[in-house]
């Protein structure tokens, strides 16, 4: 088949949605499918090194130039989003070239890829150039509303993005998300009538970068490690997260926890006071030390976002990851959410209650009173999410819809 991907990141981007967006296209075509990238030029944040390990070769990209600053079409009150702005200039032209890309195949498969949600926009024009379009949502759409610790203003403003949000999941003909609780997000906010064009495909964890030497911190030392990759930010429970290391550094001495990313301006003064326990690493994360970071640590903490409904509506890429590097992992989220559903259904994964007062802490206890005896991800866990697996089970469904 011919499969044509429009896509605002894509390597050398090295977003986690421009690594995922690689390797479900990688995966299509390593089973033999033509793939087709049309994206921008995004900075060069992978590496030359890590750059020539990906093999870009089997896609045909089309680059649109750099993506311009967002040019908000009413005033400043909608300076910060950039939903309304899709019939910029840059998007006018996006919409050009993918006709053009398009009309070179027969019966083209358009796939656009978000975040962000002005990755579909251009598809609105373009669908008819395609024998179908499949709108992917990595994330739920409109988060802001339903994120706890996001600003009344954030959370306002956003909801003006749902009347376009709401055009692409009419328009397009298929709709793909990443876990179960995604499809109740989009059909309590959308309607019940695009349930029947909604199907799962998860982020894939078949990794695409060799574990690349990490010197920030000492991976000899006696004591176990914790960690943890990407910034704790205010949404993903940092007071229960810190308060639960400080009660483990009062009570034992035998951990580090490492937080490759940032914490909390506010938590600095805790940190530092915990310093032989806690530490922060701001060095540039790159994808080859994020696989490092998670193969070699002695648990993998994961921690889902904070959100205002009955259920968590997200699936992280880094959990997948951190699957698949078959390292121990510790999931800190609602029981309600893809990762418990996974520690529960596998038994090869730790799970801690955010709603519990001190399950975190006690989850982190028992890691450590086990340290030499712990359970890592099953091979049928690393086989849900690897990229055999999800690419047969999508195209089984695409099939059937065609």
């Amino acid at each position: 088949m011919n499969f044509v991907g429009f896509t605002t990141f894509f390597p050398p981007h090295a977003g986690a949605e421009s690594l995922c967006t690689y390797r479900f296209f990688m995966g299509l075509a390593r089973v033999g499918h033509h793939v087709h990238i049309v994206t921008y030029e995004n900075p060069e944040d992978i590496d030359p090194e890590t750059m020539k390990l990906l093999d870009l070769d089997c896609f045909k990209i089309t680059f649109l130039g750099k993506l311009p600053p967002s040019t908000p079409i009413l005033n400043r009150f909608f300076k910060r989003n950039p939903n309304l702005n899709w019939k910029t200039n840059h998007h006018i032209d996006a919409e050009s070239v993918l006709i053009d890309v398009l009309k070179m195949y027969a019966d083209p498969i358009l796939i656009s890829r978000a975040p962000p949600t002005q990755s579909h926009f251009p598809c609105l024009a373009a669908k008819k150039y395609a024998k179908l379009w499949i709108a992917h949502f990595g994330d739920p759409d409109p988060i802001a509303p339903i994120m706890a610790s996001y600003s009344r203003y954030k959370k306002f403003s956003s909801l003006f993005s749902k009347f376009q949000i709401s055009r692409i999941l009419n328009n397009a003909d298929l709709i793909s998300i990443t876990c179960p609780n995604a499809i109740l997000f989009f059909t309590e906010m959308y309607g019940q009538q695009i349930a029947e064009k909604m199907i799962l495909v998860p982020h894939i964890g078949t990794p695409s970068f060799p574990a690349k030497e990490c010197d920030v911190f000492p991976f000899a030392s006696s004591k176990f490690i914790f960690s943890h990759i990407g910034s704790l930010l205010p949404e993903r429970y940092p007071e229960k997260i810190i308060s639960a290391f400080e009660k483990l550094a009062n009570a034992r001495r035998d951990f580090i926890f490492y937080i490759y990313g940032s914490f909390p301006e506010m938590f600095d003064e805790r940190i530092q006071k915990n310093d032989a326990f806690i530490k922060v690493i701001h060095s540039p994360l790159t994808p080859s030390l994020s696989t490092d970071f998670m193969s070699r640590s002695g648990c993998n903490l994961i921690v889902d976002a904070q959100t205002t409904l009955s259920y968590c509506p997200f699936l992280p890429s880094k959990y997948v990851y951190a699957v698949e590097s078959g390292t121990p992992l510790l999931g800190f989220t609602e029981k309600n959410s893809a990762i418990y559903h996974d520690y529960s259904d596998f038994q090869s994964t730790y799970f801690a209650d955010v709603n519990q007062s001190d399950s975190l802490f006690e989850t982190l206890n028992l890691i450590l009173d086990h340290r030499d005896h712990l359970l890592n991800p099953s091979l049928a866990l690393q086989k849900k999410y690897s990229q055999e697996e999800i690419i047969s089970a999508f195209l089984k469904k695409l099939v059937h819809f065609l």
